[in-house]
């Protein structure tokens, strides 16, 4: 009886031990360095819209614009909630949804234009381009 106990035990951590290293990858927030995420291909917004970065993680670099618009990309991007708000670089401009850097306090501050890194997932909806945010990085002009 004993030995079956333990052979039991055995399997049963050896069971949970695999569940675990299974779903330890499956995480909802990517973490800069996380072996279960590879490297984000740092991006502009015209890469975006290129279709090639489609449910990719990506960097990007750019300027926060609140929730002005987008008028001079209104045929690339879309909103898809009514709190998304507008990232702009030299390229262009997109909408990012499901978050804010946490550096970005929106009101009352007011601060577009204010210099914003993000690590998002490109993601196409119905022919238009929008960033699904992740996480924020240290802003730095990526080189071109």
């Amino acid at each position: 009886m004993r030995a079956y106990c333990w052979i039991g035990l055995s399997v049963g951590t050896a069971l949970l031990f695999a569940l675990i290293m299974t779903s330890a990858c499956s995480s909802a927030q990517p973490f800069h360095g996380d072996p279960c995420y590879p490297e984000p291909t740092v991006a502009s917004v015209k890469d975006i819209y290129s279709g090639k970065l489609n449910d990719k993680l990506v960097k990007i670099a750019g300027r926060y614009q609140g929730w002005a618009g987008c008028a001079a990309q209104q045929n690339n991007t879309i909103m898809v909630t009514r709190s998304d708000w507008v990232l702009s670089d030299a390229s262009g401009c997109i909408y990012v949804t499901g978050g804010i850097p946490r550096s970005v306090k929106p009101l009352p501050n007011h601060p577009e234009g204010q210099k914003v890194c993000i690590i998002a997932v490109a993601r196409e909806i119905n022919g238009k381009h929008v960033l699904v945010f992740r996480q924020e990085c240290a802003y730095k002009p990526f080189p071109r």
